[in-house]
């Protein structure tokens, strides 16, 4: 198996023991994490809401907007209903859902860190961000490792989910540095983490010196025939990359339930 992950039980997250996972090959030899519930639905629902809430807002922000929320009459708190930091695309609300989840599991998955929350700058939350979907930092292990996560949803997955998702990986691998290591590095300046941001954008010069460790991670999230699909459908030379899949009941249904409830505790 891929030395990317950790072995899934000993991951530094409840994902863990809410999700059942088993590590194999796809037909085509790429490693593959299938991950699916196991019992623990409700659980996993509610690990993903302050996840959710912490990747699209701060609890500063929140607060404030609350207290001012609090001052305004009924039919007034309605007219500001696009001013969540959460879509109600239903497609974005899916993208993101399965981004967080996919930024979330690779956290406790692996000794790097994901140091920007990049969906609080989308300056239009009902529209897709652009940009890697994920970008965490190992900055302490040698040589300095950075992960690009690549996520997708589908309701009822397919080929060409499988295939887009391995083409968006493999256009960052050919064109070298992610293209959002400059907006992390800039994030963290600008809010004065100066030394982490130096950290951060000290990967250019590692590149250049090929001294840097780039890996690649897809997540298909979809129903219980995610796993078969990404078996069935995978192929690449990229030798750096894992995929994983996230099977289970009802995916639309669990996105809603969780950003209406965010909504509703706005």
């Amino acid at each position: 198996m891929s030395d990317i992950l950790f072995d899934h039980k000993s991951t530094n997250s409840p994902f863990s023991t809410c999700l059942d996972a088993s590590d194999e090959k796809t037909e085509h030899d790429v490693p593959h994490r299938c991950l699916s519930h196991n019992g623990h639905e409700a659980e996993f629902s509610e690990t993903m809401l302050p996840a959710l809430k912490k990747h699209h807002t701060s609890d500063e922000c929140a607060q404030i907007r609350a207290e001012i929320v609090k001052t305004m009459n009924a039919k007034a708190t309605i007219a500001v209903r696009n001013a969540s930091p959460y879509p109600h695309n239903e497609r974005t609300r899916k993208g993101n859902y399965a981004e967080v989840f996919l930024a979330e599991y690779l956290n406790g998955a692996t000794s790097s860190s994901l140091p920007v929350y990049r969906l609080r700058y989308n300056p239009n939350p009902e529209q897709a961000m652009k940009g890697d979907d994920v970008l965490l930092f190992d900055l302490d292990s040698d040589p300095i490792r950075i992960i690009v996560g690549e996520a997708k949803f589908r309701e009822v997955p397919n080929k060409q989910a499988v295939v887009d998702m391995i083409d968006a990986l493999m256009r960052s691998h050919r064109a070298g540095l992610p293209a959002s290591v400059v907006f992390v590095a800039q994030r963290l300046i600008t809010e004065g983490n100066i030394d982490l941001g130096t950290k951060v954008m000290s990967c250019l010069s590692l590149f250049a010196a090929a001294k840097l460790r780039i890996d690649y991670v897809g997540l298909l999230m979809s129903n219980t025939n995610a796993r078969a699909n990404i078996n069935r459908n995978s192929q690449t030379q990229l030798h750096n990359l894992l995929l994983m899949s996230l099977g289970i009941d009802n995916p639309s249904s669990v996105v809603k339930d969780a950003f209406d409830k965010l909504e509703n505790d706005l």
